[in-house]
C-alpha cells in the first residue's frame, strides 16, 4: 500500500467516538491520581485491549516502593487518598479551601497523613528564599512557588504542610494567572520517590489564593487541614498488547502513550489514539480486508518513562526485537488550548529514517486532508517516554505532543476539551505511520527511502553545516539504510535498493584528533555507560547536589555519544556539533569530564580502554 492508502484506511475507520470511549475510562480513574485508581485503569486497558482482539495482552507489575530502580528510574512509593481537606477557620464559619473529593488534583501526589482531627494552625506566607528560619514551626506555609521548594526548610524547622497556587506561564498559551482563575495546578512532583517527611502540600486556585492573601493582610489566618492517606510498598502495572506480525523473527514496532496523570489531554488521550489505531487494524485484519503487517506492533502504556523503562529491563531479549518507537503525548487538543502539534525528532546519536518519515507524512497529510494545519519541528527534548530514543536501547523514538497547552497539568485538562477532528488527525498520521513501518511493503520501502534522503539533503544542507557535522549526517543516513533494510528486506524496489547502497559509513574525520593543549590522559578515556537508558538518581538522591541529569537534555545528549568506542574529546565534539556550538568545543569538553568522572566514580559508566 501507498502512504496516501495508509492515510485513507485511517481516515475512513478511525472512530473518534470510540476513542472518546475508552479516553473517559481511563480519565476516570486516573483522576483520582493514587496507586488503587492507577490499577484500577489497568484493569480497563487489559480488558479494553482484549475486547478489541489484540493479542499477548500483558500486565507487567512493577515494583512501587520507593527503591527498585528499573534501569535508573524509580516508581515512587505507592500511595492512597482516602480522603483530604483545607479549611479556613474565622469568626465560627468555615471556608472550604481545597477538597480532594471534589478536586482530586488539590492534594499532592505523595503527601503525608494528618492525626485524625488534622492539624489547625496558623497560615504563614512565605518564599524559600526565607523559609530558613525557626518562625515557620508548627506553621502552615503558603508560597506561590511550587511545594517542593520549601520542602527542605519545612522539615528542617518543623513546619506542618505546605499550601500553593503556583501555576507556571508560557508565552501566547498561558500569558497570566488570570486564565486560570479557577483551575487547580496538579503536582506529582512533591516529593519523590519516598515521603519520609511527614509533610503534605495543597494546590489552590489563583482566586483561593489571592483570597488567602488579602485575609493575610487584614491579619491572623487560621487553617485546619485533614489529609487521610497511606504509604505502602505496592505495584503499578505497565499494560501492553500486540497485533503480531507475519513474522515472528522480524522484529516489532514498538507504540507508546503514558498512563496514570490526572489529565485527558495528558495524558489519556495519547493512550486512546493508539487502542483506537490498532482496534481498527484488528478488526480489519479479522475480517479479511487488511493484510497482516510483517513486523508485530506492540503498544506499551504505563508510569510515564518507568512504565516503558521498565517493561524494557524486564522483557530482556523480548526488548531487542524492538526496531523502532513512535510516541504519542498530549495529542487530543489544540485549539482550545491554544497550543500546537511539535514533531519531536531523536538525537543526532540515533537520527534515522523515522525522523524524515514522521515530517513527510505530516507533509502528506496536509495536502491531502487539511492544508491549514502547522506543526513545529524541535530537535531531540527529553519530554516523556520518547526518551528511550537513547541509543542505549537502539530504538530510534519520535514523538508526536502538543505542548505547552493552556490546560497543562491542571484540573481543566477534562474529556470535554478534546477535540474529536484532531483526534482523527493524529490518527490518521500516526496509524499510517506505524503501518508504513511495520508492513515491509514495496511501496512503504520506496517512501521511507525517499523521505528519508530527503530529510537528510534538507539535514546536511544548512547553513552552518561544518565537516564534523556532515560526518554526523552520514553516519546518521548508514544508520537510516541499516533500518530501511531491515524493515523492508526482499521487499525493497532496484531503485531503493541502489539509493540505500549509495549510503556508506564515513571516515572519520581529522578534527575529531585530541588537540595539542587538551590533556592527553583525561580526552584519550573511553567511557561505556553501565546503567541502561536516562539517568535520574532517584535512588540515590544524595548525588543531586552535584548533578541533577533527570529530564537534562543537555547531559543525556552528550552522554548519548558515549558507546565504548568513542574517547572524551570526540564525544565532546559530537556534542558540539549537534548543538551547534562547535567553537566551544574545549568548554564543552572541561563540563562533559567532569560529568563522565562523577559517573565512573558512582559506577554508572566505566572506562573499557585508554587510546
Amino acid at each position: 500500500m501507498t502512504i496516501k492508502d495508509w492515510m485513507a484506511l485511517f481516515a475512513e475507520h478511525f472512530d473518534a467516538d470510540k476513542s472518546q470511549y475508552i479516553l473517559e475510562k481511563i480519565y476516570e480513574n486516573d483522576r483520582w491520581f493514587d496507586f488503587a485508581a492507577f490499577n484500577r485503569t489497568a484493569k480497563v486497558c487489559y480488558d479494553y485491549m482484549q475486547a478489541i482482539g489484540l493479542e499477548e495482552v500483558e500486565l507487567t507489575p512493577l515494583r512501587a516502593d520507593g527503591k527498585t530502580a528499573y534501569g535508573d528510574w524509580t516508581l515512587p512509593q505507592a500511595w492512597d487518598v482516602h480522603d483530604a481537606t483545607l479549611v479556613m477557620l474565622e469568626e465560627g464559619t468555615e471556608t472550604v479551601v481545597a477538597d480532594y473529593k471534589a478536586v482530586p488534583c488539590a492534594l499532592s501526589i505523595g503527601s503525608a497523613a494528618t492525626p485524625a482531627e488534622g492539624y489547625t494552625a496558623e497560615l504563614l506566607a512565605i518564599e524559600a528564599e526565607d523559609a530558613d528560619t525557626p518562625a515557620i514551626k508548627g506553621k502552615l506555609l503558603f508560597t506561590a512557588k511550587p511545594a517542593q521548594t520549601l520542602v527542605e526548610a519545612a522539615k528542617k524547622h518543623g513546619a506542618l504542610g505546605i499550601i500553593s497556587d503556583f501555576f507556571p506561564l508560557y508565552p501566547g498559551v498561558r500569558d497570566t494567572r488570570e486564565q486560570m482563575r479557577t483551575a487547580t495546578r496538579w503536582d506529582n512532583n512533591f516529593i519523590q520517590p519516598i515521603n519520609d517527611t511527614g509533610l503534605f502540600a495543597f494546590n489552590i486556585t489563583p482566586d483561593m489564593g489571592d483570597m488567602l492573601r488579602e485575609r493575610l493582610a487584614q491579619g491572623k489566618v487560621v487553617m485546619c487541614a485533614k489529609v487521610d492517606t497511606t504509604f505502602y510498598d505496592g505495584e503499578c502495572q505497565t499494560v501492553s498488547g500486540a497485533i503480531l506480525g507475519s513474522d515472528p523473527n522480524a522484529g516489532e514496532i514498538f507504540l507508546n502513550g503514558h498512563l496514570y496523570e490526572e489529565g485527558a489531554h495528558d495524558n489519556a488521550s495519547g493512550c486512546a489514539l493508539f487502542m483506537e489505531v490498532l482496534r481498527v487494524a484488528a478488526a480489519l485484519i479479522k475480517e479479511g480486508k487488511l493484510t497482516r503487517p510483517k513486523h508485530t506492533i506492540r503498544l506499551i502504556m504505563g508510569y510515564e518513562c518507568v512504565g516503558s523503562t521498565g517493561y524494557l529491563v524486564t522483557h530482556g531479549k523480548e526488548a531487542e526485537r524492538m526496531l523502532c518507537g513512535l510516541v504519542a503525548d498530549m495529542i487530543g487538543t489544540e485549539k482550545i488550548d491554544n497550543s500546537t502539534m511539535t514533531l519531536r525528532m531523536d538525537p543526532l546519536s540515533n537520527y534515522t529514517m523515522t525522523d524524515g518519515a514522521l515530517k513527510q507524512i505530516n507533509e502528506d497529510y496536509r495536502q491531502a486532508y487539511e492544508p491549514d494545519y502547522n506543526w513545529i519541528i524541535t530537535k531531540f527534548q527529553i519530554a516523556s517516554d520518547n526518551m528511550i530514543a537513547d541509543p542505549m536501547w537502539g530504538i530510534p523514538t519520535i514523538g508526536m505532543i502538543s505542548e505547552p497547552a493552556l490546560s497543562y497539568h491542571s484540573s481543566m485538562d477534562t474529556p470535554d476539551r478534546i477535540e474529536k477532528p484532531i483526534m482523527l488527525r493524529n490518527g490518521i498520521i500516526l496509524g499510517a505511520l506505524a503501518f508504513a513501518l511495520a508492513s515491509g511493503g514495496t511501496e512503504e520501502g520506496d517512501w521511507l527511502t525517499a523521505s528519508m534522503m530527503a530529510d537528510m539533503e534538507a539535514m546536511a544542507a544548512k547553513p552552518d553545516g561544518t565537516e564534523l557535522y556532515h560526518y554526523i549526517m552520514a553516519n546518521a543516513q548508514a544508520n537510516a539504510a541499516e533500518l530501511i533494510q531491515k524493515l523492508c528486506a526482499g521487499a525493497l524496489s532496484a531503485q531503493a535498493k541502489a539509493s540505500l547502497a549509495a549510503l556508506q559509513r564515513p571516515e572519520k574525520p581529522a578534527v575529531l584528533t585530541r588537540p595539542v593543549g587538551v590533556p592527553l590522559d583525561a580526552a584519550a578515556l573511553v567511557p561505556k555507560r553501565i546503567t541502561k537508558g536516562c539517568l535520574t538518581f532517584a535512588s540515590a538522591p544524595e548525588l543531586l547536589a552535584e548533578w541533577q541529569p533527570a529530564w537534562n537534555t543537555r547531559m543525556h545528549t552528550a552522554l548519548f555519544w558515549a558507546d565504548g568506542v568513542r574517547n572524551m574529546w570526540e564525544i565532546a565534539s559530537l556534542f558540539a556539533a549537534e548543538v551547534n556550538q562547535e567553537d566551544k568545543i574545549v568548554e564543552h569538553f572541561e563540563w562533559i569530564h567532569a560529568f563522565m568522572v562523577f559517573l565512573e566514580k558512582h559506577k554508572y559508566i566505566c572506562y573499557e580502554v585508554r587510546r
